[in-house]
C-alpha cells in the first residue's frame, strides 16, 4: 500500500508539473497574438492584424480542445482536489471565455471547470482584491 501512494503522489506531481507547463507555455502565449498582433507581423493595417488575430483565436481554440478532452469526467484537471494550476486556469479561461465567439459553449467540461472556480472562495477573494468583480 505504502508503495502505491507514494507511486501516485510522484505521479500527481508529475501531472501538476506537466498541466503548469501547458498553461504557462502553450495556452498563455497562446494569447499573445490575439492581445498584442503588432508583435507578430510587419504591416501595420486592420486587416493584416485580424489575420493575426485569427490565427492566435485559432491557437486558443486547439487548446481548449486538448482541455476540453482532458476535463471530460473529471472536476478537476488533476487528482480530486482543487490544485494550483486549476486557479491557474482561472484568468487564461476568462479570457477564452469573454474574446471567442460564443464563449466557452463548444467547451462544456471547460466551461463547468471554469465556473466551478470562479465560485471557489479563494478565486472569488483574489478577483475582489484584483478588482475584477463587484463586491
Amino acid at each position: 500500500m505504502q508503495h502505491w501512494l507514494a507511486t501516485r503522489h510522484r505521479s500527481d506531481k508529475a501531472h501538476l508539473g506537466r498541466w503548469s507547463a501547458f498553461f504557462t507555455g502553450d495556452v498563455h502565449p497562446a494569447f499573445f497574438p490575439v492581445f498584442m498582433p503588432q508583435r507578430y507581423t510587419t504591416a501595420d493595417d486592420e486587416s493584416s492584424l485580424a489575420q493575426v488575430r485569427a490565427a492566435g483565436t485559432a491557437l486558443v481554440r486547439k487548446r481548449l480542445d486538448l482541455l476540453e478532452a482532458h476535463l471530460i469526467g473529471r472536476t478537476y484537471i488533476v487528482g480530486d482536489t482543487r490544485t494550483d494550476v486549476d486557479v491557474y486556469s482561472v484568468p487564461m479561461i476568462r479570457w477564452a471565455s469573454s474574446m471567442l465567439p460564443g464563449g466557452l459553449a463548444d467547451w462544456p467540461a471547460v466551461k463547468a471547470h471554469h465556473e466551478r472556480m470562479l465560485a471557489d472562495a479563494g478565486v472569488e477573494r483574489a478577483m475582489r482584491d484584483e478588482g475584477l468583480v463587484e463586491i
